[in-house]
């Protein structure tokens, strides 16, 4: 799969060609990676509609990629070198967090369902970017 050849060069590559794919292209794989370090379903806010969708999350290495379900391209990936984490206090939604970063634009708005998953999956992000940052 052409995705997976690109991981390897690093998901800023993967970011684009998940922007150009196309459902014709090729049938999906099955996962990015067969043994990501952490995986599971996290709630995860639009981009230009600000609802929050059920999204399958997969950490791998300095990449957090997310599904629309388990099984299917990728919806998007956010590369974790240079990213902030942060507890959101203020919104009412839930267990949630931000990740954001100087090197592209946005901010990402995650939930979990609870209070520990959520500490759980921060402490896996943040020891992602600490690798990925020693790296840089």
């Amino acid at each position: 799969y052409p995705l997976c050849a690109l991981a390897v060069s690093g998901c800023h590559s993967v970011a684009n060609e998940v922007d150009k794919m196309s459902s014709a292209e090729e049938p999906a794989p099955p996962a990015i990676h067969s043994k990501p370090d952490r995986e599971g379903f996290l709630k995860k806010q639009g981009g230009r509609f600000k609802a929050y969708k059920k999204r399958w999350f997969q950490l791998h290495e300095s990449c957090l990629y997310y599904f629309k379900n388990p099984g299917e391209r990728p919806a998007g990936v956010i590369p974790l070198q240079g990213c902030r984490q942060e507890e959101e206090k203020e919104r009412k939604a839930g267990f949630g967090w931000t990740i954001g970063s100087t090197l592209f634009p946005r901010t990402y708005f995650l939930l979990a369902d609870t209070e520990a998953e959520k500490k759980s999956w921060m402490s896996d992000i943040q020891k992602a970017i600490e690798r990925a940052d020693t790296r840089a």
